[in-house]
């Protein structure tokens, strides 16, 4: 399997990176990024190690150590990264 991540995937991290950045340390925000995209590539083995997800044909990944979810759908031969939630948002959107 590969992981693919959606350009909104990827758009979402770099945000939460960035207000980390502005917020608290950029050296440390960018640290995240790397171990957040690191630890993605863990589902190309184990596609199904994320919880099933709140909204349906989705899982969800918690990235220890950060406070992001990762949103996948597992696709025959790809994991398919589709948002980067912070732990305190809600999702879905009701």
């Amino acid at each position: 399997m590969s992981v693919e991540w959606e350009p909104s995937a990827t758009a979402e991290l770099v945000e939460h990176v960035v207000d980390y950045a502005e917020r608290y340390d950029p050296v440390v925000a960018y640290r995240i990024y790397d171990d957040v995209r690191e630890r993605a590539e863990i589902l190309d083995d184990q596609p199904r190690l994320g919880r099933p997800g709140r909204v349906r044909g989705t899982r969800e990944f918690v990235v220890t150590g950060t406070p992001f979810i990762l949103v996948y759908q597992v696709e025959s031969s790809t994991v398919r990264m589709l948002r980067v939630l912070h732990g305190h948002q809600q999702w879905p959107s009701d």
